[in-house]
């Protein structure tokens, strides 16, 4: 009898961290003695499955996103400030 697959069994499998191993999605490969690197055997890709440095990664990115942001408005309040230093004179 084959098992029951339902969105609390998957969501159980996300929690217990099982669900790479029950559901995978690619084949993978170890890659030189590094646990953070695989190899997906479909198409000969490196992957990096180092969840810690990724959400790093996207927090920096997140983070220099905001910074960017932040000047582009400073930058258009001096602009409107000179402006009307411009009008005024």
């Amino acid at each position: 009898m084959a098992k029951m697959i339902n969105a609390w069994s998957l969501a159980a499998e996300v929690l217990e961290g099982t669900l790479d191993e029950t559901y995978p999605i690619m084949k993978k490969a170890p890659i030189n003695d590094r646990d953070d690197l695989k190899r997906d055997l479909n198409n000969g890709a490196i992957v990096n499955t180092d969840t810690v440095y990724y959400e790093k990664y996207m927090a920096e990115k997140k983070r220099v996103r905001s910074q960017n942001n932040e000047i582009t408005e400073l930058r258009a309040e001096i602009e409107l400030l000179k402006a009307m230093i411009r009008d005024k004179y």
